[in-house]
């Protein structure tokens, strides 16, 4: 449980420090002809850690049904 806490309080205080400044740099950089490609690439590059940390680097897969469930109450 203590773990989970520390973990937690841990990327609680990385988001509450870093947000500012991380908002403060997108916006100072829009007038540059580069920052849209710029963007995308380091938003792709979070996104993909944030998967690799919540999948803890195993793979993802969602099975999605390809019929109704004929138990299911309408």
């Amino acid at each position: 449980m203590l773990g989970s806490f520390t973990r937690f309080l841990l990327w609680d205080t990385l988001l509450k420090t870093s947000w500012g400044p991380f908002i403060a740099v997108r916006e100072g950089l829009l007038p540059f002809p580069l920052a849209p490609q710029a963007y995308w690439t380091f938003d792709e590059f979070l996104r993909k850690a944030a998967l690799l940390f919540l999948s803890e680097a195993g793979p993802i897969s969602i099975e999605i049904p390809d019929t109704n469930n004929p138990n299911y109450p309408s």
